[in-house]
């Protein structure tokens, strides 16, 4: 069978890689097809945090203080090391993005996720609990770490009991994992042992590198920083009269006497273990290859045991397993009391351990429950990414898909599965389906652009390029599509404005910081007889060029997409316009937000709300829409995800030129990038205009200055739909319990970044 592996493999470190290898290498034995996901992860935990934010920055001085100006140890030949050795494996395609993820359901008959800490809550990720698989038969998890011995956030403990309900196989790596999920769990949740341990001596010699190392050694690998440790080391050495040997993992190790210099990847690493004559060590993959190659050994612990992140339960695991307690040095005068380890004993309870977790690893893979189940390529699914551009709607040959706002006030395409005829055609268009081909910004040219019409400028939101071009392309026969807010409906919409009507792109200016409704307009994009030039969010754009290209339509458009950060719910502006209703007598279907007033600078963010004869102005600090559109956790899940952050279907694209280049500007410059040949005419003819000033610029600018990788959707999403959609609940509360600690976060980190700063002058 076609095994997909899901687990670390990025971080450069021994027991990770060798922890892959062992489960790689065991599937393969019982000869399977393996595969290892190749995803690099670059989010962090996207939570709220405790309610005392400066609290929490003040306990972590000892730890900084204790920490300070330890550096992690690499050199460019150790990566080179540890890449050679994953020519030992087979990876997939990189992917990036929830998208991605989906795309790799028919491509095996199971996904299993583990080991090492991939299921740590301080570390949570829901990738590893294999979020993307549709076919829950399919999921087994091998011995994943939870890492610590109690949850400590309430949003991360329930997401991750929904996760791993989901699996039909689970078994986590130490006991306290166990103790953690099983009341929560609906099935049994068994032990298993680290991958590692699934490998025999003669096994892991095959990976070991074959250098000689001369003489009798003590080889120390710590992972902590703990001055007292090489002192029970030096005692340890003298004892049994050895020398010892030093892996470097911090740049302070250098100096060590005994330091080894040359590069060490995973397989000098083995090969160091195998030859030892005693090991000192902190890390759990230290004492389990100590424990594989049957060496004397110590272990330290690491972490302090009183701290909750406390990772200790690792070391505790395995040794309980073993037999192996007294291994455990917590101090100096335990030194005395070392004894020679009696493998035999060790090793029959190791082999009832490992018999139990390839017992559990082998039943699991024949379950046979649905290997031969597969995906339908139809959109709909409840785990389907979705930004509601209509493409799918427009598709459809029997009319089973609409798109409405679903209860998190979200566009979304809804199925009705009792007239769908499974075609895939919904699939085909879907922006967010199959492979992403768009073009890289990296590869293209920057400029920066600022009209020379004040007036212009002024109603613009930057730079005016949107106004300059549609005007241009208005007045030379193109129908201009754009984002229109319109007062009645209380929402916003994407219009067509025809030729020749350059009186009306008013409608058009300025941003909208919502979600627009481009599924009306798509007919008549479908229907006009003129070139049309189209702004839209990158997946907006996506969308139109899919269905277009799908349905084998070919029209002169040309393509402009906006830099995005994400569209907010809709329940939060209809939270916000009860709000302005109820404190300033406004009136539904009559408010008006200009979120970008200019009157006192581009930078400087005000808000004007117009209603009948109702006027007020805020600063984007005490405006709750803002300030939840600022915290970036109310936009839709695909926002999350996004596919464009780096990259564009269009032709333009175009936003604010933020950094520090046109900080002093007061009405606004554009950031414009030109993806394609069209992009760069459309420059070269606004310049010969002469009506704005058009620069070349870097185009790091646009990686220094915009959001391009995408954030985590925050772990509290759920509760914060879910308040956003109560009638009970007002702003004012959900403005407090989920913006201001977010808004103190920032403000307490850019503080201490600043004393940082000063400190290393």
């Amino acid at each position: 069978m076609k095994i997909g592996i899901m687990t670390w493999f990025h971080y450069h470190n021994y027991g990770t890689a060798l922890q892959l290898t062992a489960l790689c290498h065991t599937l393969k034995k019982m000869g399977h097809s393996v595969k290892v996901i190749n995803y690099k992860p670059n989010i962090t935990v996207n939570k709220l945090g405790g309610s005392n934010i400066a609290i929490e920055y003040l306990n972590k001085i000892p730890n900084k203080i204790k920490n300070r100006g330890l550096r992690h140890y690499t050199n460019q030949e150790r990566e080179q090391l540890f890449d050679d050795f994953y020519n030992f494996l087979s990876f997939t395609n990189e992917v990036v993005t929830l998208s991605d993820f989906q795309e790799l359901n028919n491509e095996f008959d199971f996904f299993v996720c583990g080991s090492d800490q991939i299921w740590s809550p301080l570390n949570f990720n829901p990738r590893y609990f294999l979020d993307f698989v549709r076919d829950e038969e399919k999921m087994i998890a091998y011995a994943p770490s939870l890492g610590v011995s109690s949850f400590d956030d309430e949003d991360i403990k329930k997401q991750i009991i929904n996760l791993v309900n989901r699996f039909k196989f689970v078994s986590v790596r130490e006991q306290q994992g166990v103790e953690m999920l099983q009341p929560f769990v609906n099935l049994k949740v068994n032990r298993a042992l680290d991958p590692t341990f699934l490998l025999n001596v003669d096994d892991w010699s095959m990976y070991a590198s074959k250098d000689s190392e001369e003489g009798r050694y003590l080889l120390t690998y710590f992972l902590g920083k703990n001055d007292k440790t090489w002192k029970c080391v030096d005692k340890i050495a003298k004892k049994y009269g050895l020398e010892v040997k030093v892996i470097p993992v911090f740049e302070s190790d250098l100096s060590r006497k005994g330091c080894i210099k040359k590069p060490i990847g995973p397989s000098q690493f083995l090969n160091l273990i195998k030859n030892a004559a005693y090991i000192c060590t902190d890390s759990f993959h230290g004492v389990a290859f100590s424990i594989n190659f049957k060496r004397q050994f110590s272990v330290f612990e690491r972490f302090n045991k009183k701290s909750k992140t406390s990772q200790n339960s690792r070391i505790y695991n395995i040794l309980k397993i073993g037999g192996l307690e007294n291994r455990l040095i917590s101090g100096e005068n335990q030194l005395n009391c070392i004894n020679e380890i009696d493998y035999e004993t060790v090793e029959f309870e190791l082999m009832k351990e490992r018999l139990a977790s390839l017992s559990y690893l082998e039943n699991s893979l024949n379950s046979k429950l649905s290997c031969d189940s597969k995906f339908n390529k139809v959109i709909g699914n409840e785990m389907d990414l979705c930004c509601g551009c209509g493409a799918c709607d427009k598709v459809c040959p029997v009319n089973a898909i609409k798109i409405k706002r679903n209860k998190d006030g979200f566009f979304n395409a809804k199925v009705d599965k009792d007239i769908c005829i499974e075609c895939g055609q919904c699939y085909n268009v879907c922006s967010f389906k199959g492979i992403n081909n768009s073009m890289y910004i990296k590869d293209r040219n920057l400029y920066s652009y600022k009209s020379k019409d004040q007036c212009v400028l002024m109603s613009s939101s930057s730079g005016g390029i949107g106004f300059d071009t549609a005007k241009y392309f208005n007045e030379n026969g193109y129908a201009i599509v754009g984002c229109h807010f319109n007062i009645e409906k209380e929402c916003a919409e994407h219009i067509l404005i025809e030729p020749n009507s350059v009186e009306k792109l008013y409608l058009l200016q300025g941003s909208k910081y919502m979600q627009s409704d481009f599924t009306n307009v798509i007919e008549q994009i479908l229907n006009c007889q003129s070139p049309i030039v189209v702004f839209g969010t990158p997946c907006e754009i996506a969308g139109l060029k899919k269905l277009l290209e799908h349905k084998r339509i070919i029209k002169e458009i040309i393509y402009i997409d906006i830099i995005c950060h994400g569209v907010p719910s809709y329940n939060l502006w209809k939270k916000y316009e009860d709000y302005l209703c109820e404190n300033y007598g406004m009136k539904p279907g009559t408010i008006h937000v200009n979120f970008r007033d200019k009157d006192k600078g581009w930078r400087t963010k005000y808000i004007k709300i117009r209603s009948d004869n109702k006027f007020i102005s805020q600063y984007q600090d005490n405006n709750y829409y803002f300030k939840m559109f600022e915290a970036c956790n109310a936009f839709s899940k695909a926002c999350y995800e996004c596919r464009w952050r780096d990259k564009s279907e269009a032709d333009i694209r175009i936003g604010d030129y933020w950094g520090d280049k046109f900080s002093e500007d007061k009405t606004g410059v554009n950031m414009v990038i030109t993806m394609t040949s069209k992009g760069n005419e459309i420059i070269r003819k606004l310049s010969y205009l002469e009506n704005a000033v058009i620069q070349e610029q870097d185009i790091n600018d646009y990686f220094i200055s915009q959001q391009t990788i995408n954030i985590a959707k925050p772990v509290y999403y759920d509760r914060l739909m879910k308040n956003l959609n109560s009638k009970s609940v007002a702003i004012e509360e959900i403005d407090k319990e989920f913006v201001e600690p977010i808004i103190k976060r920032r403000k307490i980190s850019s503080k201490i970044q600043k004393m940082k700063s000063v400190i290393k002058k």
